[in-house]
């Protein structure tokens, strides 16, 4: 090619570190806990606070549940603590 418009982008849902790549194997999916909104990524997105993302492979992370609480990255909803509650799905702590 001429220019970086002629290289392929990893597709949403994956990303690539790899300078100078030369196949589409180099492009990884996005582990739990991180999403690729977009095509073209070099690294995956952790879930925002008040989210989480339990699949690989992601383009976007689920609302924390009710009775949990979801940290930045969370590939699950944590629990809320014995004594403790919550109603709401965007709790962060």
């Amino acid at each position: 090619g001429s220019s970086p418009d002629d290289c392929q982008q990893c597709p949403p849902g994956a990303s690539s570190p790899t300078i100078g790549a030369n196949s589409s194997e180099t492009c990884a999916s996005c582990r739990a806990g991180t999403f690729g909104g977009k095509p073209g990524l070099s690294e995956c997105t952790d879930c925002p606070p008040g989210s989480y993302q339990n699949d690989t492979g992601a383009t976007s992370c689920r609302d924390c549940e009710q009775g949990s609480y979801c940290a930045k990255g969370a590939s699950a909803p944590l629990p809320c603590d014995a004594g403790t509650y919550s109603d709401k799905t965007d709790v962060t702590a």
